[in-house]
């Protein structure tokens, strides 16, 4: 099997690859994923990989380039200069552009066991806390259970999934009382999601968006944390 290496995007990150959490997803500190290694901002590598909210990949001109469409519509659009100048779009809906698509879930990064803070002007920033990879997580010892039941979501109320989602959990929470914690920005907050799925025997995940092909970390966090979710 050939092996390839693929470059993520951010002309405003100067880090290394493995400074990224994402970078957690691999196997390795050597970025290695089946035949790919991973790697930032290597003008050198075989492909390259945009974001959804990456606006100007004028340094990759002539590159091959992958699209990411990791947002739902209502919240970011593609931009059409960016697909323009992409090889291929890997996203969950169709996109209106002439651009090669594979629908698949959006690739986003695992938010259970990094340090989370809301910063104004800037949003949600994460940076790792440990060097676990891949490997370690998927084989780390099962946390001890001696809670019932979380939720962890941000009281936001940006489009109408964010609103829905809120009236939600305070119906859950009048109902259910304290069978149920409830944390994340606007609720209790806490840095670390892991602090707030590996005690409990369950974890309600929800989404702000109903897609066909749409599901995100909020489930993949609690199945790293070993708890089942709801």
């Amino acid at each position: 099997m050939k092996k390839l290496k693929a470059s993520f995007f951010d002309p405003n990150f100067n880090g290394s690859f493995n400074d990224l959490p994402i970078s957690r997803q691999a196997f390795s500190v050597k970025g290695n994923l089946s035949n790919i290694t991973f790697t930032i901002n290597d003008q050198n590598a075989d492909w390259h990989i945009v974001g959804t909210w990456t606006s100007d990949i004028e340094p990759l001109s002539g590159k091959n380039i992958i699209y990411m469409q990791q947002e739902p519509p209502e919240i970011k659009l593609p931009v059409k200069e960016v697909l323009d100048s992409c090889s291929i779009a890997l996203t969950f809906f169709n996109i209106d552009h002439k651009i090669p698509q594979v629908l698949a879930p959006p690739a986003l990064q695992w938010t259970y066991d990094i340090e989370a803070n809301l910063i104004e002007g800037k949003g949600h920033v994460y940076n790792k806390v440990n060097n676990n990879f891949l490997s370690d997580m998927l084989f780390s010892e099962i946390p001890k259970k001696e809670k019932k039941c979380s939720i962890i979501m941000s009281s936001k109320t940006m489009i109408e999934g964010h609103k829905k989602r809120v009236y939600f959990v305070e119906a859950l929470k009048s109902k259910f009382k304290d069978d149920i914690d409830i944390f994340g920005f606007g609720y209790n907050h806490i840095q670390n999601k892991k602090d707030a799925i590996d005690p409990y025997h369950y974890s309600i995940a929800l989404e702000n968006t109903q897609m066909n092909n749409w599901w995100t970390e909020k489930i993949a966090d609690v199945y790293l944390g070993f708890t089942c979710p709801i």
